[in-house]
């Protein structure tokens, strides 16, 4: 659902919900990812915008607005990223780690990682079985985000 304020529309990505399975597949193809942002949302982009994204999601804005300036569409004023380095920063685009994590993280170091940022928050560590379905979700998301390599804009985004 699209919110207006002051002129502004925020148009949200669905994000999975309560009662959806841990093992929904996840969207490995980078560019396909892009592609179906683009097509969903150039009938909004019609009006001066900018997008948001957190961690992976700010990945994913940048590969969008390279995607919508491929397409030669409207660009993004702003690209707003929390958590995340610029691309021409390195860090987690050349790959490599995500935080604590590597795609070679056993699991045994996840646990112990999870573990130690509830106690950092003076939080109660939950049930390794818990613990066990995150790093399933947790696995996916690292090796999907250090697999990321967002391509060049043909020009100055």
């Amino acid at each position: 659902m699209a919110h207006a304020h002051r002129g502004h529309r925020d148009l949200p990505s669905p994000a999975p919900g309560p009662g959806e399975p841990v093992q929904d597949p996840r969207p490995h193809v980078h560019g396909r990812v892009r592609q179906d942002a683009a097509d969903a949302l150039e009938p909004y982009l019609d009006k001066p915008f900018g997008f948001f994204g957190h961690c992976f999601g700010a990945r994913l804005s940048y590969g969008l607005s390279v995607e919508l300036a491929a397409r030669g569409g409207f660009l993004p004023q702003r690209i707003f990223a929390s958590s995340c380095l610029a691309p021409h920063r390195g860090g987690y685009f050349g790959g490599g780690r995500f935080g604590p994590f590597t795609p070679e993280t056993t699991d045994e170091e996840y646990m112990e990682e999870l573990r130690h940022g509830c106690e950092l928050r003076g939080e109660p560590t939950p049930p390794d079985e818990l613990l066990a379905l995150s790093i399933q979700v947790l696995r996916a998301d690292i090796a999907l985000t250090c697999g990321y390599r967002p391509r060049a804009p043909a020009a100055p985004l």
